[in-house]
């Protein structure tokens, strides 16, 4: 029996991203693609990737120069694109997106990282902080706060990235594609 390799089925809008720049991707063959979940460490294992694949010792340059987020709408997709082609290094390259939303290479390598909810929640909450966005239960407590952010339901197009369930949709993406 043929092995299932994953498809891309699915595309996801935010206000920060679109899966559907990855139409325009030309992979080669030792990519690794960095696929974790907002605040699950996806800078942390993009340094990662930095020190293995490139050596560093330097730590002036930002993964972002090195490793850029294919799917951030905003930066134009023909500089992204530039930016990819021009890295001479194997490339590593970051999404928040999961595996149904982004193209599939039998020789790349993929990395997930998950987090515990509850980190995840405290690095959403000072992210949202120090970019000057309100709580997201404005006038809230932190504990009202956090149980909003764990019962509000994942709206692709609106707040997909920024609730417990759009992360743990992610996880059961991967799951089915396992069974």
């Amino acid at each position: 029996m043929m092995p299932r390799f994953p498809a891309r089925t699915k595309r996801y809008k935010t206000k920060f991203s679109d899966t559907a720049r990855w139409d325009h991707f030309v992979g080669r063959e030792d990519d690794v693609f960095v696929c974790t979940p907002p605040k699950c460490g996806t800078t942390w294992t993009q340094t990662i990737c930095a020190l293995l694949i490139l050596g560093w010792d330097n730590f002036t340059t930002k993964p972002s120069d090195v490793s850029p987020w294919y799917d951030a709408n905003y930066v134009p997709l023909e500089e992204t694109n530039a930016l990819i082609e021009a890295l001479g290094h194997r490339r590593f390259l970051k999404t928040h997106a999961p595996l149904n939303a982004i193209p599939y290479s039998a020789t790349g390598t993929y990395l997930a990282v998950y987090r515990d909810p509850r980190d995840v929640y405290f690095s959403f909450l000072r992210h949202r902080e120090n970019l000057g966005f309100p709580p997201i239960a404005p006038g809230g407590s932190v504990s009202e706060d956090f149980r909003a952010w764990v019962a509000t339901p994942a709206v692709e197009g609106e707040n997909f990235n920024l609730s417990l369930e759009s992360i743990t949709c992610i996880t059961r993406v991967i799951r089915s594609l396992e069974a």
